[in-house]
């Protein structure tokens, strides 16, 4: 229906692209889905424990079908101690629950995060299956750690991550 200049498509319902060629592996020409808004990036660990959320923290996303695209600024002030695995949450949504899947983000410029020991090949990030966060990783030459060192204050300056949701 046509309602004040809008296009309104019933619930469940969409514009249908049939009529194209089908790729190998395609499941849907349907796009019945868009969204577009705002979430709120945390610093967690996952055994507890969340950063206080700084004056520049902010986060945008869209959502097309099952397609999300997520970026933002996380920033903290705060003593707040993490333990377990350091993550930033807050997601829109959960990423798809198909196993083994992941995603990476890509991560800007940081501040009041500590790389350690051997762990000198920069800060990386995975969005694992069904989970709203993204592990963030210090990377060597050989090997990675979930647990760099966070300062009270910090942050990272551009996330940007794209990933599929059921």
């Amino acid at each position: 229906t046509l309602s004040d200049g809008d296009l309104t498509v019933a619930s469940g319902h969409g514009i249908n692209f049939a009529a194209t060629s089908d790729a190998s592996g395609m499941t849907s020409e349907l796009l019945d889905d868009y969204e577009e808004g705002t979430w709120t990036p945390t610093l967690s660990g996952s055994n507890g424990g969340t950063k206080t959320a700084g004056a520049a923290n902010i986060g945008r996303y869209n959502k097309v079908g099952n397609l999300v695209t997520a970026t933002g600024t996380v920033a903290w002030d705060g003593s707040e101690t993490l333990s377990g695995y350091i993550q930033v949450g807050g997601l829109p949504f959960a990423s798809a629950n198909i196993s083994n899947y992941r995603s990476s983000a890509a991560l800007g410029a940081t501040s009041g995060i500590a790389q350690y020991g051997s762990y000198t090949n920069g800060i990386g990030s995975s969005l694992d299956h069904n989970q709203s966060y993204i592990w963030i990783v210090v990377r060597s030459t050989t090997s990675y750690s979930h647990t760099p060192t966070i300062s009270d204050t910090g942050a990272i300056y551009g996330i940007n991550i794209s990933y599929r949701t059921s």
